[in-house]
C-alpha cells in the first residue's frame, strides 16, 4: 500500500472540493430550515463571540444615526444662523432699486418661490427729548413680512400695520424713540421726514418684534408708503428679496439668472451663503457618514474575522459532515443577519436617544452653554436611512470572512494557524530588542497597520477640522471692526441731512477722561469737516458724472456744478499717526508715511464707483474748506485708494478724502470730532467697557452720540448662531469615538491572534514586564503615526477647508485646548489600550494552558 504525505493529501482533497464545485447543485441537501436553526442556536452556543460581533453593530448603527441626526440638525442650525444673520429668509437680494418688469418677471419664474418687496419711506428725526434717532420707517409686503422677516426674529407680537398711523416697531426702535413700558396699543408721538417733507405725527403701536442685531427698524402700511414719496424703483429705497425652490445653486446658474434680471447701473444683485454654500455644507456632512460607515466596516469585518480564523477548524468539520461551501456561507450570513437585526435596533434606539437626550445635557455638563434650547428634531428618514446603510456594512464585511470559512478544506482547516503563519521574519536589528520587536510587529501586518492608523487619522483628522472651524466661527463670520478697535462711539448729530445742524459734542475733557480709564490702552479721535471741491475738467467733473450714475435718481446738471460748486460738497476726515500706519499696511501700494503726516498726499475713498486706481492715484486735487471761503485754496496729491466704508461713516457728493489729523487740524480750527475709538489693554474687557459707558452717560454728550462695541456685535452673532456649536462639538465628539472604538476592537482583534504567539515568547523567557514594555511600544508606535497623519494630511486639509469658508480673511489658528488634549489622548489610549486588553485576555491562565487553549 503507498502512503501519501498529509500535504498530498490534503492538495488532493482541495482538488477534489474544486473539481465538486460545479456540481455544487447535485449534492446539496434542501436544509435551509436546519441552517436557520443552526444560526439561531449558535447565537446562545458561542455568546462571548456573539456579543462582540453584536456590540460592532450596535455602536456602528449607533454612530452612523448619531452623526445623520447631529448632521442634519448642523445643517438646518447652520440655515436658521443664515437667516437671523441676514434679517430675513431669502437667498438672493436686489438692492439699488428694482422695477415692474423685475417683480413681474421674478413672479412668473417656476424657479422662484416667493417675491419679498421692501422699500424705505421715512427716517425717524426726533421724539422731543432726541433730535439724533436713527429709526427708520420701512414697508414691505405680505410676502416679506409672513415668509421672509418673521423667521429671523427672536419674536413678534401683534399685527402688522394696516392703518396710515399705525406702526409694527423693534424692540431697539421702542427703546430709542419711546418711552419704558410703552406696549401694543400705546401712542407715540415722532418727528420723521421723508421724500415729501418734514412731518410730525402720533402714531399707534399695532405690533413690537425683536431682532437679533438689535436693528432700529419700524414697518409702517401701505397707505403711509404711498404718501411718503418713496417707490420701489428708487435707488436708495427698493429691494427685492427672492426665495428660490431649489437649495443648491451653482455659479452658472446664479450667473444666468442675474443675466436675465437685466440689472442697471444703480442696481446691485447678491446671493447670500445659504443658496450658494449648501453643496459645500452637504458635502462636508457625506464625508462625516463616509468616514463613520468605513469605521463600522472595519469595527464589523475585524470580529467576524477573528472569529471565523477562531472557529477555521469548526468549519472544516461541517465540511466532513457533509456541508457546501454555499451553506456555510449561507449559515455565516444567516448569523449575521439575526445579529445585526439585534445589533441596528439596539443601536438606533441608542442613538436616537443620546441624540435627542443624552448629547445635548452632557454638552451643557461640559459647559457648552446655550441660551435657546438645545433641540434635535426627530427625522424618521434618518433611521431608516441608517439602517440600510449599516445593513449594507454589515453585508461588505461578512463576505471575506464567509469566503473564508467555506473555502478551506477540512484538511487545511485543521493546518490553519492564522493571518501571518508562514512567514519569515527578518533578522531582529541591534538596539533595544523589545522596541526592534514592536517596530517588527507593526511591519508584518502592513495591511492591518495602514487600516488602524488610517481610521485613527482621519477621524482626528475630522476632530481638528471641526474644533478649528467651530473656534474660529466668530473670526470667519464676524464683520471687521473699525480698525480692530474694541469700542466706538460716534457723533450722531452728522446722521442729520442739514449739515448746519452737526455739533461739537465731544470735547478735549471728554476725550481725556476716557484716556485715564485703567483698562484702556490707546484713544484715537477721528476729525471730519465738510471741503469744496471746484468744478473742473478731469477728476472732479468724471467723479460727480459716475456718482449721479450711480447712485442718485436725478441726473448730473455739470452746470450747477460750475456755478453752485458748495451744493456738491466733499467731506475729509483725519485720522491720527497710528490709524494711518494700520491702513497704510494693508494698501497694496503703501504711501510715504512722512509725506502723509505733512498733508502733501492723501487717501481717497472710491465710494464703490466704476473709477481705476490707475486714474485716481497721481491727481493732485484743489479744495477749499466750506466755513473759509475760496482765499484759503489748498492741493494734495492722491497717494492711493481704500474702499472700506468703516474710516468714512458719513460721505459728499465729491470726492472724499482721508487725510492726517494733525494736517487737517492745522489748517481748520475748528474741525468736528466725529469718531472716538478705543483699545482695550485686554480684548472682551467687560469690566473696562462698562467704565466707558459710564463715562459716556454722566457726559453732556450722551444724547447726540451712539455706542458701538466688539462686545456687543460677539454677543448678537452668539444669538444668531444659536445650536450650531453645539452640533458641531456633538459630531467631534462621535468622530472621535469612532477612532477610538475602532482602535480597540482592531487591538483586541490582533492580540487574539497572537495570544499563541506570546505565550510561547514567554514559555521561551520573555518576561511579563518585557511584554508589556512591547505592546506599550507598539501603541507608541500607532499614536506616533497617528499624530503624524494628522499633523500633515489632516492639518493642511484644515487649512484648506478653512480657507474656503474664511469670508472675513482672519489669520489661521490651530485651537491649542482641544489639539494638546487630543495628543495626550491618542497617546495614552493607544498605549494603555494594548496591555489592559492582554491582561483581561491572559487572566491568570499558565503558559501551557494559554498555548494549548489558542
Amino acid at each position: 500500500m503507498k502512503i501519501l504525505h498529509s500535504s498530498q493529501t490534503g492538495s488532493s482533497v482541495s482538488r477534489m472540493g474544486g473539481s465538486l464545485k460545479g456540481d455544487e447543485s447535485v449534492l446539496t441537501n434542501n436544509n435551509k430550515r436546519i441552517i436557520s436553526r443552526m444560526a439561531r442556536n449558535s447565537l446562545s452556543g458561542n455568546r462571548r463571540k456573539n456579543a462582540f460581533i453584536i456590540i460592532a453593530v450596535v455602536l456602528s448603527a449607533f454612530m452612523v444615526s448619531a452623526v445623520l441626526t447631529l448632521g442634519a440638525s448642523y445643517y438646518q442650525a447652520s440655515r436658521v444662523q443664515n437667516i437671523r444673520q441676514y434679517g430675513a429668509k431669502h437667498d438672493a437680494v436686489v438692492m439699488g432699486g428694482v422695477s415692474e418688469k423685475q417683480i413681474r418677471s421674478c413672479r412668473e419664474d417656476r424657479e422662484i418661490e416667493y417675491v419679498g418687496l421692501k422699500a424705505k419711506c421715512g427716517k425717524v428725526q426726533s421724539n422731543g427729548r432726541d433730535d439724533t434717532l436713527h429709526t427708520q420707517f420701512i414697508w414691505c409686503n405680505d410676502v416679506f413680512w409672513e415668509k421672509q422677516k418673521k423667521p429671523a426674529l427672536q419674536y413678534v407680537t401683534g399685527s402688522y400695520p394696516q392703518k396710515e398711523d399705525e406702526l409694527m416697531i423693534s424692540e431697539a426702535a421702542l427703546k430709542e424713540c419711546g418711552e419704558e413700558g410703552m406696549k401694543i396699543g400705546s401712542s407715540l408721538e415722532l418727528v420723521f421726514e421723508d421724500e415729501t417733507g418734514l412731518h410730525r405725527n402720533t402714531f399707534t403701536i399695532s405690533g413690537i418684534f425683536q431682532d437679533y442685531y438689535q436693528d432700529k427698524e419700524a414697518y409702517v402700511s401701505e397707505a403711509f408708503f404711498k404718501k411718503s414719496g418713496s417707490s420701489l424703483s428708487d435707488v436708495l429705497s427698493g429691494s427685492m428679496y427672492l426665495g428660490f425652490r431649489d437649495w443648491i445653486w451653482s455659479e452658472k446658474k446664479q450667473e444666468k439668472f442675474e443675466e436675465a434680471l437685466q440689472l442697471g447701473k444703480q442696481q446691485a444683485f447678491f446671493i447670500t451663503d445659504g443658496a450658494g454654500g449648501q453643496l459645500q455644507v452637504l458635502t462636508g456632512m457625506g464625508g462625516i457618514v463616509l468616514i463613520t460607515l468605513c469605521s463600522a466596516y472595519l469595527l464589523i469585518y475585524n470580529i467576524l474575522y477573528l472569529s471565523v480564523t477562531s472557529h477555521v477548524r469548526y468549519y472544516g468539520l461541517l465540511q466532513t459532515v457533509g456541508m457546501t461551501e454555499r451553506q456555510i456561507r449561507s449559515f455565516l450570513f444567516r448569523q449575521m443577519y439575526y445579529m445585526g437585526s439585534v445589533g441596528i435596533t439596539a443601536g438606533l434606539l441608542l442613538g436616537g436617544s443620546i441624540s435627542m437626550a443624552l448629547l445635548p445635557e452632557l454638552l451643557r455638563g461640559l459647559g457648552i452653554k446655550n441660551e435657546g434650547v438645545i433641540e434635535v428634531r426627530f427625522r424618521p428618514w434618518i433611521y431608516v436611512l441608517a439602517a440600510i446603510l449599516v445593513g449594507i456594512t454589515i453585508y461588505m464585511g461578512s463576505r471575506k470572512p464567509a469566503k473564508i470559512a467555506g473555502s478551506v478544506s477540512p484538511i487545511e482547516a485543521s493546518r490553519f494557524a492564522g493571518g501571518h503563519a508562514g512567514k519569515k521574519h527578518k533578522r531582529i536589528r541591534k538596539g533595544c530588542p523589545v522596541f526592534n520587536i514592536a517596530c517588527r510587529n507593526l511591519q508584518r501586518e502592513k495591511k492591518r497597520t495602514a487600516v488602524v492608523v488610517l481610521s485613527m487619522g482621519l477621524s482626528a483628522s475630522l476632530f481638528l477640522c471641526i474644533m478649528t472651524l467651530i473656534q474660529s466661527q466668530e473670526a470667519r463670520t464676524l464683520f471687521p471692526f473699525y480698525l480692530d478697535s474694541d469700542l466706538v462711539i460716534e457723533n450722531d448729530t452728522f446722521t442729520k441731512f442739514n449739515r448746519s445742524e452737526y455739533k461739537q459734542i465731544f470735547e478735549q475733557e471728554f476725550v481725556d477722561r476716557l484716556e485715564q480709564i485703567e483698562g484702556v490702552e490707546s484713544v484715537h479721535v477721528t476729525y471730519a469737516a465738510d471741503i469744496i471741491v471746484p468744478w473742473k475738467e478731469g477728476l472732479p467733473d468724471d467723479w460727480m458724472r459716475e456718482f449721479y450714475a450711480t447712485s442718485m435718481a436725478v441726473p448730473y446738471d455739470p452746470e450747477e456744478y460750475r456755478d453752485n460748486p458748495e451744493k456738491f460738497y466733499s467731506v475729509m476726515a483725519g485720522i491720527d499717526n497710528e490709524e494711518f500706519e494700520k491702513i497704510n499696511a494693508g494698501l497694496e501700494n503703501p504711501m510715504g508715511p512722512q509725506k502723509f503726516y505733512n498733508g502733501e498726499c492723501c487717501l481717497i475713498y472710491r465710494s464703490m464707483l466704476d473709477l481705476s486706481d490707475d486714474f485716481l492715484v497721481g491727481q493732485k486735487l484743489q479744495f477749499y474748506p466750506q466755513k473759509n471761503g475760496e482765499g484759503f485754496m489748498q492741493e494734495i496729491e492722491i497717494a492711493a485708494v481704500t474702499d472700506s466704508m468703516d474710516i468714512l461713516r458719513f460721505t459728499g457728493y465729491g470726492p472724499n478724502i482721508i487725510v492726517s489729523s494733525g494736517w487737517l487740524n492745522k489748517i481748520m480750527t475748528d474741525a468736528y470730532r466725529q469718531r472716538i475709538a478705543l483699545h482695550y489693554r485686554e480684548r472682551y474687557d467687560e469690566n473696562t467697557e462698562q467704565q466707558i459707558r459710564e463715562v459716556v452717560q454722566n457726559d453732556s454728550c450722551a444724547v447726540d452720540s451712539s455706542i458701538e462695541s466688539r462686545i456687543q456685535i460677539r454677543e448678537n452673532l452668539r444669538n444668531t448662531q444659536g445650536n450650531i456649536m453645539i452640533f458641531g462639538v456633538g459630531i467631534a465628539v462621535l468622530v472621535g469615538f469612532i477612532g477610538l472604538m475602532n482602535y480597540i476592537n482592531a487591538t483586541i482583534s490582533n492580540l487574539r491572534n497572537r495570544l499563541k504567539e506570546l505565550s510561547v515568547l514567554e514559555s521561551i523567557g520573555m518576561t511579563g514586564r518585557q511584554t508589556s514594555r512591547m505592546l506599550f511600544c507598539e501603541g507608541l508606535l500607532y499614536a506616533g503615526l497617528t499624530i503624524l497623519f494628522t499633523v500633515s494630511a489632516g492639518l493642511g486639509t484644515t487649512y484648506m477647508i478653512f480657507q474656503f469658508m474664511n469670508t472675513m480673511h482672519a489669520p489661521f489658528t490651530v485651537p491649542l485646548n482641544p489639539v494638546i488634549i487630543s495628543i495626550l489622548l491618542i497617546t495614552a489610549v493607544c498605549t494603555g489600550i494594548p496591555m489592559a486588553a492582554y491582561q483581561v485576555l491572559v487572566k491568570k491562565a499558565s503558559v501551557i494552558e494559554r498555548i494549548r487553549d489558542s
